[in-house]
């Protein structure tokens, strides 16, 4: 899983306690995942402002503050919220 930090300029969560603990929670690292972590709603890093010429991931799961993929969670939930989508992005992948 490759994760990807904003610059945490307008913190609302602990982009790195989670990512610990989203890591924790998987217990293994998925292949073809990107994980954007935002510490706020305004999402600086997301995947229409990489380069054109970047390749980007089918699975990609994008944390802005307290929402998963531009929904709201509260931050007490976002570690089982994420990896919850992450283990759901892998079993469709095997369905597929």
């Amino acid at each position: 899983m490759r994760v990807m930090f904003c610059g945490a300029c307008n913190p609302a969560v602990d982009i790195k306690a989670l990512a610990k603990g989203i890591k924790q929670e998987l217990g293994s690292d998925p292949e073809d995942v990107l994980l954007l972590l935002n510490a706020c709603r305004t999402c600086c890093l997301r995947p229409d402002r990489f380069p054109a010429d970047m390749e980007i991931p089918k699975k990609v799961v994008c944390v802005g503050g307290e929402s998963v993929n531009g929904q709201a969670v509260p931050e007490s939930e976002l570690v089982f919220a994420v990896t919850r989508i992450i283990k759901e992005l892998i079993q469709n992948d095997l369905l597929i």
